[in-house]
């Protein structure tokens, strides 16, 4: 791209170093707290929501209930959590515009059973939790990104 001013070409200069660093600030940025959305997604999960905001259903079977109030569990919502299991084998996988909710249980039979039942909308973040980390986890790096742009 051809420039008269020097002014130009430099701004032109930053610009292209802030969007080829945009993607990478994001993804180092959610493999930095990936604790912390897979905190979001099982306390989400726990209070019965789909990452679509919706309830997880169908609801458990009478037999369901009567173990999770036998072992002192909530039984008045789906939280899939039962041994603990599922939950502890949640990952995050950093791509470089977003980011994907996996469990390393994929392709085992627990896991089929819980996507065929439930659905896929059971692994990732609602609206809400989307906000909530946007705003505390990924706008100041972003903002301290764009911040080169004043130099």
């Amino acid at each position: 791209m051809g420039f008269k001013s020097k002014e130009m070409k430099k701004l032109w200069r930053k610009l292209e170093h802030v969007y080829f660093k945009i993607d990478p600030t994001i993804e180092k940025t959610v493999q930095a707290n990936e604790n912390f959305i897979i905190k979001m997604n099982t306390e989400q999960m726990h209070r019965g929501e789909l990452s679509t905001g919706k309830e997880i259903r169908p609801s458990y079977a009478p037999a369901t209930v009567a173990y999770k109030k036998r072992n002192n569990q909530p039984f008045d919502r789906v939280t899939l959590r039962d041994t603990g299991q599922f939950y502890k084998e949640l990952k995050v996988i950093a791509r470089y515009k977003d980011f994907v909710i996996d469990t390393s249980l994929s392709g085992s039979r627990p896991y089929g059973f819980l996507m065929s039942k439930y659905g896929e909308d059971i692994l990732g973040l609602n609206d809400k939790n989307k906000k909530e980390l946007v705003n505390k986890k990924l706008l100041k790096p972003l903002e301290k990104l764009f911040n080169t742009l004043k130099k």
